[in-house]
């Protein structure tokens, strides 16, 4: 009877720690649900942001392409114009030259023609 009554008892404490094993494994398990819970909320808002600083520094990029294609159209352009400006300038210089060269051309001859009507009315 000892025995069975030890026995008996041996069963009760092992179903009480069975029970609360079985708590306690509860408990666990339900924090574990609410850490990893946690941890995927985390890790959909860095996801998130993640995607967020993406989409910015793409478009930041994308502006400074455009800015830098706009820069250099500019400056493109603006080369285009002083070599036009420049080549403008050499072919009005090389005009005045001309024009300045016919008429001293045309000086000197009036000159010697004059220097001759000289040297004839003197003879």
């Amino acid at each position: 009877r000892d025995l069975t009554a030890a026995f008996k008892a041996e069963q009760k404490q092992r179903a009480l720690e069975v029970t609360g094993l079985r708590e306690e494994i509860s408990g666990l398990k339900e924090e574990l649900s609410k850490l990893s819970n946690k941890h995927q909320a985390t890790l959909f808002r860095l996801q998130e942001d993640f995607d967020i600083l993406k989409s910015q520094k793409t478009r930041a990029v994308e502006d400074l392409r455009s800015a830098l294609k706009s820069s250099v159209d500019q400056l493109n352009r603006i080369i285009h114009d002083e070599i036009r400006d420049r080549q403008h300038e050499g072919s009005l210089m090389k005009a005045r030259v001309a024009n300045e060269k016919s008429d001293r051309e045309a000086d000197v001859d009036q000159l010697r023609n004059e220097l001759e009507n000289h040297k004839q009315e003197f003879n």
